[in-house]
């Protein structure tokens, strides 16, 4: 019932011309603001060392809010607008000469409390309530050697592994030592030529320096392994347990066999087979 109830909204909302303008910019609005948000969501679920280009993602998006939100400049955005614009005005002063502005100035307003709403979700939440959590990230850029020029002294390395409250004294002293080596790697990393071009291939970068380059600096490897198990999204490690659960039923989850798959299915997706 509710659903039918739904589609003879719908089909009334697309035989109204006012209400279809306003529709097809509301939509027009999410779907370009929503873009980047989802891509990020996407991107942070995927296998690889996501946690070290986490705080990246999170900034390009505090970026491109503050960018557009106070303008409207959103790319895409000004045709839908002046779709709706022209919708409106054919079908209210038909045979006569309306004052765009009024529009204008009110389908602005319209569209700006839409996309402030999405901003201040994510001001509030990413980088107010989650801000101990953004903060974790930025010093996992500690270990991507793409991004490292961002801590530019010894002092700040340290004070920022020091932070973490995960390495000792003697540990910590230990890759203060490394650290000359490791600038001198990530310098020559830099010169080297790397498609840098999409976020697979910077991942695919920074997990080959550390595969070749780990021996040279044993430490500070071992703060590359635990910034790379810290996992930004457990969407992907859901996915599994959820091809488990569509496997067997509750009885048969009981099983020895549910061990097995479990298992195989764990190991496979860790890649360790």
């Amino acid at each position: 019932m509710e659903g039918g109830v739904r589609i003879a909204r719908l089909r009334a909302t697309m035989r109204d011309p006012i209400q279809r303008a306003l529709l097809f910019l509301e939509l027009g609005v999410v779907s370009i603001v929503c873009a980047p948000l989802i891509k990020a969501t996407y991107n942070l679920e995927g296998d690889g060392c996501n946690s070290l280009v986490t705080y990246d993602i999170i900034q390009f998006l505090k970026a491109w809010f503050d960018t557009h939100t106070e303008g409207l400049t959103f790319p895409g955005l000004q045709p839908m607008f002046d779709t709706a614009i022209d919708a409106l005005m054919l079908t209210t002063f038909l045979g006569r000469s309306p004052d765009r502005s009024l529009y204008v100035n009110n389908l602005r307003t319209k569209v700006y409390l839409m996309v402030q709403g999405a901003r201040e979700y994510f001001n509030n939440t990413i980088i107010g309530t989650l801000a101990a959590e953004v903060a974790l990230y930025k010093t996992c850029k500690l270990v991507n050697p793409i991004a490292m020029q961002h801590f530019a002294s010894l002092p700040e390395f340290t004070a920022a592994v020091r932070s973490l409250n995960r390495f000792n004294d003697a540990a910590i002293n230990a890759m203060s030592v490394e650290y000359s080596t490791y600038r001198a790697l990530i310098i020559t990393f830099a010169e080297e030529e790397h498609d840098l071009t999409t976020h697979e291939d910077k991942l695919t970068a920074i997990m080959g320096f550390w595969k070749t380059k780990w021996h040279d600096i044993p430490t500070i490897a071992k703060l590359a392994r635990y910034c790379m198990t810290l996992t930004p999204s457990s969407a992907a490690a859901e996915r599994v347990f959820s091809v488990l659960k569509q496997l067997f039923s509750l009885n048969q989850m009981k099983t020895t066999l549910q061990d097995y798959v479990e298992t195989a299915v764990m190991m496979r997706y860790n890649k360790y087979n």
